[in-house]
This record gives C-alpha cells, sequence and structure tokens, in this order.
C-alpha cells in the first residue's frame, strides 16, 4: 500500500494547492496531549559463515542454527503543555500510563563439531517509570531540559536518558517558514528524527525479571545513525491535515565483549559488534489547525549482522564469524488532543 493510499484510507484528500499554514508545532498553553504507542520487531536466522587462521569454513561443517527474537511493547503517555515558546514546549509534565513489553527468544544449534543446545523462554517487562509524572523544563534557549519528577519519587539515574521530544518535531523542516504545504512539498529530516522513532521517549527503564539473560543483540539503542527524508503525499484543506510520506535507512550498532567458549576451533576473547540496519518507511499525519501530529504509521525491513572477531594477543590462530539475522519492525501512535481549559 503506498503512502497515498494510506492518506485515502485516512480521509485525506489529495490535492495539490498550497495551504497557508505553517508546518511547525504551536500547541496552545494548558492542552493535553494522550498518545499510545505499540509495535515491535521480529528476526529470524538468516545465515552464518566462519574464518579460521585466514581460511573460510565450508558450510558442511559449519553448525546449524535456528534462531528467533521477538519483542512487542505497549506504551501510554499523558502530555500535560503548560507552555509553548518558538515550536516547543518550555514547561510539560508527562505521566507515565503504561509502558509493557514481551520478548520471546529461542536458538537452537547442532552440528558435526558442537555439542547439541536448545534455549528458549519468553517474559514480559514493564517500564519504571509507569505511574510517575517527570516535569520537563527547557534551559533558556537551549535544546536541552531539566527534568524532575512531580508527585512519586524515583530514582535520580530514571530521569536521565528520557526524551522530552515524543511529538515528531524532528519530523518537521528546520526551517518551515518558506515551506507551501501542498502535495510533493519535501525535505530532509532533522538528525533527531531517527532515534525518536526508534527509541520513542528514550530509555523508559525496562525492568526485566530477574532470570532474564538479555540478549546483546537486543540491547537498548544508544544511537542511531543515517537519515529520513519527508514528502507531502496528501492535503485535506478542509480538515486542516496532510499526510507526510518518511523514508529512509537508519543505522544502529552496539559493541560487547564476548568468548568464545563455544566454539570447537577456537579460545579466548572476542568482540563482538552488532549492526541493525533498518530500510523504513512510513506516513506522519500533523494538524494544521492545532500545530501537532495527529498518528504515525511505520515499518522496516530489518537485517542484523553479528560480527565477532577474535581480540589481538590471544593464542592460536585468528577467528571472526558473522551471523546474519532479518525480519521486519513496526510502530504505531495514535494521539488524543483535549483542548486547555479557558
Amino acid at each position: 500500500m503506498t503512502a497515498k493510499t494510506i492518506a485515502l484510507v485516512l480521509g485525506l484528500s489529495v490535492v495539490t494547492q498550497p495551504v497557508q499554514q505553517r508546518l511547525a508545532y504551536e500547541v496552545a498553553d494548558g492542552t493535553l496531549l494522550r498518545r499510545s504507542y505499540s509495535g515491535g520487531i521480529d528476526l529470524e536466522f538468516e545465515g552464518l559463515s566462519s574464518v579460521v587462521a585466514g581460511q573460510e569454513v565450508p558450510s558442511q561443517y559449519l553448525p546449524e542454527i535456528e534462531m528467533e527474537l521477538v519483542q512487542r511493547f505497549e506504551l501510554q503517555i499523558d502530555d500535560h503543555v503548560l507552555r509553548v515558546a518558538d515550536g516547543r514546549p518550555t514547561l510539560l509534565e508527562r505521566s507515565f500510563e503504561k509502558g509493557a513489553s514481551s520478548h520471546r527468544r529461542r536458538f537452537s544449534m547442532d552440528g558435526p563439531f558442537v555439542d547439541p543446545m536448545s534455549e528458549e523462554g519468553a517474559w514480559d517487562a514493564e517500564s519504571t517509570l509507569e505511574g510517575r509524572v517527570v516535569r520537563f523544563t527547557r534551559i533558556d534557549d537551549e535544546d536541552a531540559c531539566e527534568s524532575e519528577y512531580v508527585g512519586k519519587e524515583g530514582p535520580p539515574f530514571m530521569l536521565e536518558g528520557l526524551v522530552e521530544d515524543m511529538d515528531w518535531r524532528s519530523m518537521l523542516p528546520e526551517d518551515t517558514e518558506d515551506l507551501e504545504i501542498a502535495v510533493g512539498a519535501r525535505w530532509e529530516c532533522q538528525a533527531e528524527a531517527g532515534y525518536a522513532l526508534l527509541v520513542p521517549g528514550g530509555n523508559l527503564h525496562w525492568e526485566t525479571p530477574e532470570y532474564v539473560n538479555d540478549d546483546d543483540m537486543l540491547k537498548p539503542i544508544a544511537a542511531v545513525d543515517g537519515g529520513l527524508k519527508a514528502r507531502i503525499v496528501a492535503v485535506d484543506a478542509k480538515q486542516q491535515r496532510c499526510s507526510i510520506e518518511l523514508e529512509g535507512e537508519l543505522v544502529t550498532k552496539h559493541v560487547a565483549e564476548t568468548d568464545l567458549e563455544r566454539i570447537p576451533v577456537a579460545d579466548g576473547t572476542a568482540t563482538a559488534t552488532t549492526t541493525t540496519t533498518y530500510e523504513l518507511q512510513g506516513l506522519l499525519v500533523w494538524d494544521l489547525e492545532h500545530n501537532h501530529a495527529v498518528s504515525l504509521r511505520a515499518e522496516a525491513d530489518v537485517q542484523l549482522e553479528s560480527l565477532t572477531l577474535k581480540d589481538e594477543g590471544q593464542p592460536g590462530g585468528d577467528f571472526e564469524s558473522s551471523m546474519e539475522l532479518r525480519g521486519t519492525w513496526e510502530l504505531a501512535m495514535e494521539l488524543v488532543r483535549v483542548d486547555s481549559e479557558d
């Protein structure tokens, strides 16, 4: 389904004449924005290759692997926007109404030179911020915010890594003064857009059961490279909404120390670098009358490569292996606005 088709399904008329409003975040002081998020990622094993002492290992000598990694999450946020200036909140109180996730992991390995093994597990996690309210205060004209608890207190470390912008403001052009809101208008999204999509709200401090050994390949995302392009594909002058197509490639990396204990032809310590690439498409619907996002749908084809390299200085020959997983990622957001009181 194309972005234009999605726009029609959502009730947006595809028109070409420009609308006079400015594409910007300008919510009225005192507005309450209620958002619900859902999404997740599904990955399955695709292939394995290994090199020992400079020689590629023939496929018949490699272990047979089956692997599946699945995550799902739901998030409900109430943002009480107390003050707005220059296209962003200067004082905002965020209530974390719900933060829940589910996880499933399956792994098996067999072959001529390895001990057969099989692991499978499923667990749920909750955001430790659920039930708390955090106040974000803009520091003068800087992009940074100070954050503090309102009411129910919590550990100071949980305030670290939170991101105030859950409005998709980074999807908008940096300079909107000369932008005509018409079908075909294009721009580059701001640098923060990729992180905003893959990690809405930032680090929400998910609490997992004590028995869970988190998989390094699904560790929290710290940074996102790559970028997104935006294009207006539909405008409804009557309803004062526009539909913005998003597309681009996003890349994340995670580096972890490991060992080669399970490798029959190698030993010692190693470094595993997991690179995940998202080929992403999405559709953002923007309210031109009240100047905020209404909904967002995004999905991506995902390729994950985990490259393990034996550390220098270890005994024996060089060793490296590369494991690839492929799958899909998706995210949906819906917003309900409660207008400010007079």
